[in-house]
């Protein structure tokens, strides 16, 4: 099975190109590299990711398009679309979806749908502690949520089939990073987390993602925050906003994005674990969790014309999706390419 993914939710656009067979000539990812069913059984054939800057549309026709090259793949090669559904910036989920649902219905395969936050906190599962991960909302809040030992957000064996546990602590949710500090920080106390079982030192809590940069003030030197691999070197007291959280550390910017190949990797989890996870492609939505820009300064313009005593501005109709040309653009473009 090749998968497409598709990853728009922040900032930074991503394409990748996966296949739970290797092809000739290339070899199945290492266990230690992140592999998938029985720790390296899916093969990135592909992948492509570079910051968008508000161009997420053009960016991801483009990284697509790359993508489909350096793989060697055609589109109608492809069996599944993934995409990442959020929680995250509007305008990238927005195209984003509309791109997944366009050439999914083009090509006449399934989508599936991976929350961000999920393929976030998979990029750090070489951590041996808690991972929370955390995706700037803008607007002074975040996006988050926490996952256990190995910050795997689909099971403790990396995305093999024996699943023996509810990886996530916290399912993710809007919070401002006051809210949040003062959560970690009690649920640190309470979980006792900086003993072990056996009275060795458990650990440490790994905060990953943009959100994490921006609100998380590390008392570690920079030097000992999280390597790329997701290790930990050394921990301190993180401060988020008011709150101390004892015991943790705060990943470097090599983290700050989730990456195209942990979707499609989550994606082949949950369609091996369930063949109607591929969903069709009307019946993907993105998971916003906020209303968007636009309507909440409506919203604002409203109320303080109505403390103005002037009317009502109106409001427009919020809309869930991209427009219907964006994403029947995108399916036209699937049934024309090779």
């Amino acid at each position: 099975m090749i998968v497409l993914a598709i990853e728009t939710a922040t900032d930074r656009v991503g394409a990748a190109v996966v296949s739970t067979d290797p092809p000739a000539g290339r070899r199945q990812r290492p266990p230690d590299a992140g592999g998938g069913h029985d720790q390296g059984a899916h093969t990135v054939l592909s992948s492509v990711h570079a910051l968008a800057w508000r161009r997420h549309a053009e960016t991801l026709h483009d990284a697509i398009a790359a993508c489909c090259r350096a793989a060697e793949v055609t589109l109608r090669a492809v069996d599944a679309i993934a995409v990442d559904t959020g929680p995250g910036l509007f305008t990238g989920l927005r195209v984003g979806v509309a791109t997944a649902k366009g050439l999914a219905h083009g090509l006449g395969v399934p989508v599936v749908a991976v929350a961000s936050l999920d393929a976030l906190g998979l990029g750090a599962r070489l951590h041996p502690g808690p991972v929370v991960a955390v995706v700037d909302a803008r607007r002074g809040e975040v996006f988050a949520a926490a996952y256990a030992g190995g910050g795997d957000p689909v099971g403790m064996g990396l995305l093999g089939p024996a699943r023996t546990s509810a990886a996530r602590l916290q399912a993710p949710g809007l919070w401002t990073p006051a809210d949040l500090g003062r959560a970690l920080a009690s649920w640190r106390a309470t979980a006792g987390a900086v003993r072990g079982p056996a009275g060795g030192t458990a650990p440490p809590l790994l905060l990953v993602g943009d959100g994490a940069r921006r609100y998380a003030d590390a008392t570690v030197a920079p030097s000992d925050l999280a390597p790329p691999d997701g290790t930990a070197r050394a921990a301190g007291v993180v401060r988020m906003d008011e709150a101390e959280i004892a015991h943790a550390i705060v990943a470097d910017a090599s983290h700050d994005h989730p990456a195209a190949d942990d979707v499609a990797h989550i994606a082949l989890a949950l369609l091996a674990a369930d063949r109607a996870a591929g969903r069709p492609a009307g019946d993907v939505v993105p998971t916003y969790l906020r209303h968007a820009d636009v309507r909440i300064n409506w919203e604002r313009r409203d109320q303080g014309a109505a403390r103005a005593g002037t009317g009502s501005l109106g409001e427009p109709a919020a809309q869930d999706v991209a427009p219907v040309g964006f994403a029947a653009s995108s399916a036209a473009r699937a049934k024309g390419r090779l």
